[in-house]
């Protein structure tokens, strides 16, 4: 009876390791599926590069708030250079007249001596 009692042992010893090795199996294909399934990089990682709602609707009105500035130079730069263009063409139109005044009496001058010869 002894032979049959050790051999019933080794039979119940190997039924627990082979339980345990079934159940390391089992944990070992959870840890893999569970790795392969997570993500890489984590999410806060990956959401770094991303800007936030609230972070970006303040640089949105910045830079909008920017833009009105340079509009507002660029419109103010545009009166300047009227106005300058203006003061020119007046200027430019002043001394045109005053040449056309000189040339008149430089041919009335000539013609004036001309005719009296």
């Amino acid at each position: 009876m002894d032979g049959g009692r050790m051999n019933q042992d080794y039979y119940s010893l190997g039924m627990v390791f082979g339980a345990l090795f079934t159940i390391a199996s089992l944990a070992n294909l959870a840890i893999n599926i569970w790795a392969r399934l997570r993500r890489r990089p984590a999410i806060d990682v990956t959401l770094q590069d991303y800007v936030r709602k609230s972070d970006f609707d303040a640089l949105r009105a910045e830079m909008r708030d920017n833009d009105r500035q340079i509009f507002d130079l660029i419109r103010a730069q545009q009166a300047r250079n009227a106005d300058a263009i203006t003061r020119l063409t007046e200027r430019l139109t002043a001394w045109q007249r005053g040449m056309e005044r000189q040339i008149g009496r430089i041919e009335g001058t000539v013609s004036g001596k001309g005719g009296a010869s």
